[in-house]
């Protein structure tokens, strides 16, 4: 079971990924896929190629996010 604060992400993620900010997801994968050899694919969205550090989000939540893709999302393929 999650924790209370881990459902609290999840479900501000979820608010995320049904708003207009889709591309801002998108670009958090993307710039997860380019910094590092684990690709995270099959999330269903079109990966924009813009800086998320320019909306102030910390690395911090860029990993979390990740994470919680890999969670929310099937399939989820993470490769190599």
């Amino acid at each position: 079971m999650p924790s209370t604060s881990s459902r609290a992400f999840r479900d501000g993620l979820l608010r995320l990924e049904r708003s207009e900010s889709r591309e801002v997801l998108g670009a958090l994968v993307s710039l997860w896929n380019q910094k590092y050899s684990k690709k995270i694919t099959g999330i269903g969205i079109d990966l924009c190629d813009f800086d998320v550090l320019t909306y102030g989000m910390h690395p911090d939540f860029i990993c979390r996010t990740v994470e919680y893709i890999s969670y929310l999302e099937e399939p989820v393929n993470v490769g190599r």
